[in-house]
């Protein structure tokens, strides 16, 4: 008789381990849907005209219109609409977040930060600490991810992303695609993302982020925005010959094409493999030389048709004529940074810091300031190529010339 009892209260007490587990599942309290929305792509920063970027400054974010967006083929209009695919909402503050509540308030969609690919900085802000502090907020936010990428602009970032693009709806989307490109393109650096940079500014060194620029309609990512470690602001840009430079220092050359004169004509030699090594010889910390090792391996695909590339002594000539370009296209890369920017981008003070400490401790104070050090130290340059492939064709006008006169 006694387990009659016993059973039921087990009875309720499944019962209400079932219900109350229901209970919280019923419904999502915090839940938004997704056409309300406000999915941020892109995200600019620019002056507010005749105020000091350090006090005001303008930001834009690119806010996708599920409406607007066409499912058809790339670039194309879809099934018709008209509606614009994105709406930049321009608010202006002190600070980031004083823009972004001042954007909430005034649209009917809750931005939404986690889809965010691209922030363009303007080269006015990037001068001024407001970089820092803007940069500050991308990085703590829980919204933003770490793989968000950073690009600093000549032309206002409003401009850039109001731009239409030929093969997407998004500018946003269009610009991170673009920036993937580095590895066919030597005067594009890789992708600068923000955890990379957040490592830059916490150490206080100097760093480089991708650069885009308006080129008539079109945009163009090439060179780079040089950023001083000790006030971690812009001072100055790279050309894209000095980013091509740059990348054969760090041994990230890969995948790019380059053209060396060769018998009054040019080769195209298009890089498959790229390192670099470095080792330094120190007598004291005036007197600091550096050893720079370049390797690369690649192939010909364009030379013309009167080398005969089955001469080893003709590869051997083509290979020195590419050591010498990329030879040069590195000294003037150094040149820039030791003598214009006194900004050392090169992996030189890692490298002390790792092989030379008891050094490094003693002149990092006066290695991009004060003595300057970095600008003192001597190069070696020493450039090996390898050419592992001259084509499918070895069709000459020496071989015609010779074929031609045996016929006669």
């Amino acid at each position: 008789m006694e387990r009659q009892p016993v059973m039921k209260n087990l009875k309720r007490i499944g019962i209400a381990l079932m219900i109350v587990p229901i209970l919280f599942l019923s419904g999502c309290w915090d839940r938004v849907e997704i056409e309300d929305r406000g999915f941020v792509t892109g995200v600019g920063l620019d002056p507010v005209e005749n105020v000091p970027p350090d006090e005001q400054f303008k930001l834009i974010q690119q806010i996708v219109v599920p409406g607007g967006v066409s499912t058809g083929a790339s670039g194309s209009s879809g099934s018709g609409s008209k509606t614009k695919p994105f709406e930049n909402m321009v608010s202006s503050g002190e600070t980031v977040m004083e823009n972004i509540h001042n954007v909430a308030a005034n649209t009917s969609r809750s931005p939404f930060y986690e889809h965010l690919k691209v922030i363009l900085i303007s080269q006015e802000v990037a001068q001024s600490m407001a970089f820092e502090n803007t940069i500050d907020y991308f990085i703590r936010s829980p919204e933003m991810r770490r793989g968000i990428k950073i690009l600093i602009t000549k032309d206002p970032a409003q401009d850039i992303l109001n731009l239409n693009p030929p093969s997407s709806d998004i500018p946003g989307l269009f610009i991170n695609s673009i920036t993937e490109n580095s590895y066919k393109n030597m005067q594009m650096l890789q992708p600068s993302r923000i955890s990379d940079i957040n490592e830059d500014l916490y150490n206080k060194q100097s760093f480089i982020i991708q650069t885009i620029f308006l080129q008539g309609s079109d945009l163009k990512v090439e060179g780079g925005a040089v950023f001083k470690g000790i006030s971690n602001k812009l001072i100055g840009f790279l050309t894209g010959q000095e980013v091509a430079g740059l990348k054969f220092i760090r041994g990230k050359a890969s995948g790019g094409v380059i053209r060396p004169p060769f018998n009054n004509k040019h080769v195209s030699f298009k890089i498959e493999r790229a390192k670099s090594q470095m080792s330094a010889s120190v007598k004291s910390k005036r007197d600091i030389t550096m050893n720079l090792t370049i390797g690369t391996e690649g192939a010909i695909y364009e030379i013309g048709t009167s080398v005969n590339l089955l001469s080893k002594t003709v590869l051997n000539q083509i290979e020195k004529a590419i050591g010498e370009s990329i030879k040069k296209k590195v000294k003037h890369t150094i040149t820039r940074l030791q003598d214009d920017l006194v900004a050392d981008i090169l992996g030189v003070n890692d490298y002390l810091k790792v092989h030379n400490w008891k050094l490094w401790n003693k002149i990092q104070g006066d290695w991009e300031n004060g003595d300057k050090l970095f600008s003192k130290v001597k190069f070696n340059i020493n450039v090996n190529v390898s050419l592992r492939n001259i084509g499918t064709e070895n069709h000459t006008d020496v071989e015609e010339q010779y074929k031609a006169g045996g016929q006669k």
